[in-house]
């Protein structure tokens, strides 16, 4: 019988973070384990992008509270661009903690590592990524 790796395990739906706090911490516990690169991290945030958008708006605020970092500037910038993103499609404020300075990126990141991607990236970004220096195509931010 084989097994799977941690990283492949970790990122099974039953073990899949439902609140940014969650989320920074799966993020964090990877990485600390050498578990994570740049794909599943995105995985994951589309996952719980995904989950947060089906929330009912009373229950978003809760979902979004201010998470620990997850140990990667990369990531704690996609968090508060997420908060940002959950919080306007629920008619909510976006949580103070989302626009603090280290939630933002410089250099900037274009997530793809092809550089024939980062026009599109540039073009497609949601306001709330490319505004914390997270450049990512759109389509990549939604579960196929």
């Amino acid at each position: 019988m084989a097994v799977a790796s941690s990283s492949q395990s970790d990122l099974r739906p039953d073990h899949a973070a439902g609140s940014l706090s969650e989320l920074a911490e799966q993020l964090r516990s990877m990485a600390a384990n050498d578990n994570l690169d740049d794909h599943d991290a995105i995985r994951l945030v589309t996952d719980v992008r995904d989950r947060l958008f089906k929330t009912e708006p009373h229950q978003s605020s809760v979902l979004i509270a201010d998470p620990a970092t997850s140990g990667e500037v990369r990531y704690d910038a996609m968090l508060g661009a997420l908060a940002e993103e959950v919080s306007m499609r629920h008619g909510h404020l976006v949580p103070p903690w989302a626009s603090t300075p280290e939630r933002f990126l410089k250099p900037w990141w274009f997530v793809s590592p092809y550089p024939a991607q980062r026009t599109i990236a540039f073009r497609e970004a949601p306001g709330p990524y490319a505004a914390r220096g997270v450049f990512i195509a759109r389509r990549s931010l939604e579960r196929t």
